[in-house]
């Protein structure tokens, strides 16, 4: 298979299917079981043995120079304190063949690193971005990559960028170092199947977050949108937003619906994808303010999709004063998002469902969407007798 032992990105790599899928199963209801008193149901998964590898198309791959050619792959922790082992990952099982491919011709095409100091190969979808650990970018080495375009493209990338970032290491991009070297400004893609009646047409850009395996996360978004049942009297707020995928079907629906997201390249790919004013930039709970108003008093339905850290307590404490009529969340970690729901189920919302997805095949993660409705209000007296929220436990610090 290519695997090298020591790689740590496929944990259940030698595990069969049944052992892989039953470990993040039992693990995920057991993380539930301190908030939820239903039963998970059945992980969703793909349905071909084949569909368990080759699936990655967004992998970012340190780069090195060793014995006399380029190599990519991770850095490993070495016994000796603060130093690293380079493990040159080629060929990955995981990795689609467009990765795979474009990886074994850039060990060969690319020049000296004395002319190009690349720190990072970093692949989104069919797009290809080159770090390099300078302020500028040589022009042989410009010459040498615009000279590798055409092999490229034949490989299917449809788009080559330089991140200039003469900082770079524990953060892999500079905001202000890109340049399209060649190509299109974004890469496209096409998610349907399933329980979507057409493919949704989505633009990305080179360090866009997508979703892999776009058969379980239409499965997904079609969940949410059955539970929300949207229609033009709806307004929805979709929480770290990314490239607007989900606001796809909102619109579809003819919904109102706000996008809030950090990254900026993401906010203008969703107004590609969207228009115009379909999403806000900015963390979340910044942006606060500007979702209120948006609002004006309206019930609504939120769908959230935060990283790995879970909700910002802004977040959470504003749904829980706000009570949007439902609830979807969807989360890459169960530890956070249970702590979150053990938040607002004690603060007056019923989880309906909890549905684990296996969107990364032979590593142990596991991401779950859990549907949430609202109950009946908590609420206390005043002095004055008047009912009022109580405030949310563990959110006052």
């Amino acid at each position: 298979m290519g695997c090298d032992g020591r790689c740590p990105g496929c944990s259940h790599r030698g595990w069969n299917r049944l052992r892989s899928e039953k470990q993040k199963f039992d693990w995920l209801s057991a993380q539930f079981a301190s908030c939820f008193e239903g039963a998970v149901e059945a992980l969703r998964t793909v349905g071909a043995e084949s569909e368990r590898w080759g699936y990655r198309q967004k992998v970012c791959l340190r780069a090195a120079w060793s014995g006399g050619s380029w190599a990519f792959g991770f850095r490993l922790r070495s016994e000796r304190p603060g130093k690293f082992e380079f493990l040159p990952v080629h060929g990955c099982p995981v990795h689609c063949e467009r990765i795979n491919r474009a990886v074994e011709l850039l060990t060969r095409v690319l020049p000296l690193p004395e002319l190009l100091p690349l720190a990072f190969l970093v692949f989104s979808g069919t797009l290809l971005t080159f770090v390099v650990k300078s302020k500028n970018l040589a022009e042989p080495a410009r010459a040498s990559l615009l000279g590798a375009t055409s092999d490229l493209a034949r490989l299917g990338m449809t788009g080559v960028f330089v991140n200039l970032n003469a900082s770079a290491g524990n953060r892999v991009f500079s905001a202000r170092g890109w340049e399209k070297l060649w190509g299109d400004d974004r890469g496209v893609a096409e998610i349907g199947g399933g329980k979507l009646s057409e493919p949704l047409r989505v633009n990305y850009g080179p360090s866009s977050f997508q979703q892999l395996l776009g058969e379980l996360y239409v499965d997904a978004l079609a969940e949410i949108r059955d539970f929300f049942s949207p229609g033009r009297e709806d307004s929805i707020v979709d929480a770290y937003s990314g490239v607007g995928t989900s606001m796809l079907l909102w619109r579809a629906a003819r919904a109102r619906f706000l996008g809030v997201e950090l990254s900026g390249e993401a906010v203008r790919c969703a107004e590609v994808n969207l228009g115009a004013g379909a999403c806000l930039q900015g963390r979340v709970s910044d942006r606060l303010p500007q979702v209120d108003q948006w609002l004006a008093g309206r019930d609504f339905k939120f769908f959230v999709n935060p990283p790995r850290g879970g909700l910002e307590r802004e977040v959470l404490a504003w749904a829980v004063e706000r009570r949007p009529a439902k609830v979807a969340y969807l989360s890459c970690n169960a530890r956070t998002q249970t702590r979150d729901l053990s938040l607002l189920t004690g603060e007056g919302y019923a989880i309906r469902r909890v549905i684990p997805y296996d969107f990364f095949p032979q590593t142990h993660h596991v991401e779950s969407l859990v549907l949430l409705e609202r109950r009946v209000l908590n609420s206390a007296p005043d002095e004055r007798g008047t009912s009022r929220a109580r405030p949310v436990s563990g959110l006052d610090g």
